[in-house]
């Protein structure tokens, strides 16, 4: 029971940044009233990177400006994956606003083109919210006729069809460039940047023989973990140093700096992963127990108290807001998010963690029993043949700063899915 094992510790973050609010109440004159509430997390939780680590998150941004931190990613990738990258212009009716960028990426062994990632970065008006990797296109066989094979007689053989290329476009909401400077980004858009491009490369890097197991067309509680998996990346002192680049002066991040940026990884991670239980638990508790009579503001006011240990501000009904409810393939799965990790965790610990830069061979592996696969067999199968094993929860659980070894009544922290 995760929750279980992420409850003692939560409560201990919970208190560390109520002794922070308490110091800034007691500075102030205002009266301390010992809650912390939903509008106080993210708040405190800043200060706190700031007294306990020393990580200013103002000033880091200031070593990531966007172009630099895309060009150094792609470099990284086109290394991991053996693609290319290459920077083309869009054709007038394609290209649909300011700062649009789009990639053409081929495989280098064979120089077949893969496909195409438009990259739509900043807020606009009218766009969708947060960030996320949308397909335009996916990529199956098709024969030299144009015909799916299964609807021409005459196809040729397998080794003989050619394919259609992929096409997807990933639209996020980055901090904008200003008249005073370029764009730069917070450590947490670095972190989104790596996420969302990760979910591009799934989705052109597929091989399969039809369009509806290409590329991300694979179980919902597995479809994030090659994302999360390269988020893994941006955490490693190495990466950090090639990527960031001070927006006036041109220097990398300080090598102190990175230290403590490394080390503030888990700050809290014990209460922000209750916080993503609560929404796996709400959603699912929505979709297995549905009921009209059902009061859902009071089970989210419940869920959140008993979860996340915080209070709902009264009046309002969160649930509302909760996009991931009904829409866009998570409903009843939003535990996905979650489930991944475990997953992209072991993975990345047991597999790439000490040749990150150029894992070579690994590498080319999982892109042949991962990533090519598409959903064309079950994720486990895949997961099982890259790793030669079951995957377990012990890498996961020591990402999250938790000991691998320490066992509950409920579980072994080591336990194999």
């Amino acid at each position: 029971d995760l929750h279980s094992r992420l409850e003692k510790p939560a409560q201990d973050n919970i208190n560390q940044l109520l002794k922070i609010k308490k110091a800034e109440c007691e500075s102030n004159g205002i009266a301390f009233d010992n809650v912390l509430n939903p509008w106080d997390f993210r708040y405190y939780h800043t200060k706190f990177l700031k007294e306990s680590f020393n990580v200013d998150e103002i000033k880091i941004q200031e070593y990531f400006p966007f172009n630099h931190v895309l060009s150094k990613m792609l470099e990284m990738y086109s290394t991991l994956f053996s693609v290319k990258f290459r920077k083309e212009t869009p054709l007038e009716q394609y290209n649909w606003c300011d700062h649009l960028y789009l990639y053409s990426v081929t495989e280098k062994a064979t120089k077949e083109k893969l496909g195409y990632i438009f990259l739509d970065p900043f807020p606009r008006t009218g766009t969708y919210g947060h960030a996320a990797c949308f397909g335009l296109g996916e990529s199956y066989q098709i024969s030299p006729s144009g015909f799916d094979h299964l609807l021409d007689p005459e196809s040729p053989p397998l080794d003989n069809r050619i394919r259609q290329i992929a096409v997807n476009a990933i639209v996020s909401n980055f901090t904008p460039p200003s008249d005073a400077r370029e764009s730069t980004l917070t450590f947490n858009e670095v972190v989104t940047l790596y996420h969302e491009v990760g979910h591009g490369i799934h989705h052109l890097l597929s091989k399969t023989m039809f369009h509806r197991f290409s590329g991300t067309s694979v179980e919902r509680d597995f479809v994030e973990m090659p994302s999360q998996l390269l988020e893994h990346w941006c955490w490693q002192k190495p990466v950090i140093q090639q990527i960031s680049r001070h927006y006036k002066s041109g220097d990398p991040l300080p090598d102190e700096d990175i230290e403590n940026l490394i080390n503030s990884k888990n700050a809290n991670a014990a209460l922000f992963n209750c916080r993503q239980l609560f929404f796996g638990l709400y959603d699912m508790t929505c979709h297995d127990q549905y009921s009209p009579s059902t009061d859902y503001t009071k089970l989210w006011y419940d869920l959140q108290k008993a979860t996340f240990f915080m209070d709902s501000i009264e009046g309002t009904h969160p649930q509302s807001s909760f996009g991931h409810l009904g829409t866009g393939g998570y409903a009843s799965r939003y535990y996905g998010y979650m489930w991944s990790q475990v997953y992209s965790a072991d993975i990345f610990f047991s597999k790439f963690k000490d040749s990150f830069l150029n894992p070579s061979g690994t590498a080319e592996r999982y892109v042949s029993e991962i990533l090519s696969r598409g959903g064309s067999r079950p994720a486990m199968e895949s997961i099982i043949s890259f790793l030669g094993r079951k995957p377990t929860t012990k890498n996961f659980l020591y990402s999250i700063g938790l000991d691998p070894e320490q066992s509950d009544s409920a579980t072994t922290s080591t336990s194999e899915l």
